[in-house]
């Protein structure tokens, strides 16, 4: 039993009209949040912040395999592995096993009944989420300086600036050819990883599985996107801010979020200078991440040369997709789940859904 529960879509509904109702305008970005924001903006770019990379020289010895597949062979198996990853972790459900895929036609059956009812209702959908959005993104401007802060970015140590600029007692450029091939490889980790597949035989039998799933189109694909950014952006607030940011209102949440600004920006030192490296591949390449690409289960991956269908072939993906965001959006964001698991005492008309299939 998996389904869009009627309550909470409910909350769906007042969260949408609570945001669409704010007549709050948000100022002009303030020098302030320019500055926090385009030095987040640059640590980003390379990484940061995190620790320093812990590197091991052996690495350099190791011959690592160049995937045959192409590139959007391997977007489409990322793609099924990412769902059959959400779906396990969302409601227990592997949709490798027989009959699982009825969850998900419910799942998406009982969306559609959802968002249907509120156009119904002629509640607009496809919400003005800017400015929220703009808030998310200049808290998480923040946190990024704040976090840099206490790593000690801005002004490094000798030692520091050394294991940023020379991981493992050798330069980072020299590192490149190795991090490329652990970027190649990566999508072929993350599937292994994700489906617990290590054998060809077993992975051909699993993306027949997954593309064989049929669910129905989404009722308003555009609609259900924007509803995914706008809880996304209220969940960071919440999460940071620790506040229930629909209740407080917008222009309470930009005074708070301008404090914490403000605060990120006194951390920034006039002569800050963090390390000059073109990436900091601590999470990229750990090394638990490096064992994986140098096993011999990726090399047999790595040497499959399918054909597989386009990702805009696999037309559940479509639909699961941003079904499963809004899910977990709507979770976050309006602290009670999205999706219940067994039937609930709100007239449950999941049953009834099913049979117009």
């Amino acid at each position: 039993m998996v389904c869009f529960c009627k309550q909470s879509a409910e909350s769906l509904q007042l969260a949408v009209r609570a945001m669409a109702s704010e007549n709050f305008t948000l100022s002009a970005q303030s020098a302030a949040s320019l500055r926090v924001t385009a030095v987040a903006n640059w640590l980003a770019a390379r990484g940061l912040p995190q620790a320093p990379w812990s590197a091991d020289p052996a690495w350099l010895e190791l011959v690592l395999p160049s995937p045959k597949l192409s590139l959007s062979a391997m977007a489409t198996l990322s793609a099924m592995a990412q769902l059959h990853a959400q779906v396990k972790l969302a409601f227990n459900i592997d949709l490798l096993a027989a009959g699982s895929a009825t969850a998900l036609v419910r799942l998406v059956a009982t969306l559609n009944a959802r968002l249907s009812a509120m156009l119904s209702a002629s509640i607009d959908l496809n919400i003005d989420a800017s400015a929220w959005l703009t808030l998310a993104a200049e808290l998480d401007a923040a946190v990024s300086v704040t976090a840099a802060a206490s790593l000690n970015l801005f002004a490094p140590s000798p030692s520091l600036l050394s294991a940023y600029l020379a991981p493992g007692g050798i330069e980072l450029s020299l590192w490149a050819p190795f991090l490329d091939a652990i970027a190649a490889l990566s999508p072929l980790i993350a599937l292994r990883l994700q489906l617990g597949i290590a054998d060809s035989v077993s992975l051909a039998a699993a993306i027949r599985t997954l593309n064989a799933i049929e669910v129905p189109v989404l009722v308003d694909l555009s609609a259900t996107l924007s509803l995914v950014a706008a809880l996304s952006a209220v969940a960071r607030l919440q999460a940071t801010l620790g506040v229930n940011v629909l209740e407080a209102g917008l222009a309470s949440i930009s005074a708070m979020v301008a404090l914490r600004v403000e605060a990120a920006l006194a951390l920034i030192p006039p002569s800050a200078s963090p390390p000059r490296i073109s990436i900091c591949p601590t999470l990229v390449a750990s090394p638990s991440v490096v064992a994986a690409a140098a096993s011999a289960e990726i090399a047999l991956l790595a040497d499959l040369d399918w054909k597989v269908p386009d990702l805009s072939a696999v037309a559940s993906l479509g639909s699961l997709l941003p079904a499963l965001s809004l899910s977990a959006q709507m979770s976050a964001a309006l602290t009670m789940p999205a999706v219940m698991l067994k039937p609930c005492a709100s007239g449950c008309d999941a049953a009834s859904l099913m049979r117009l299939l």
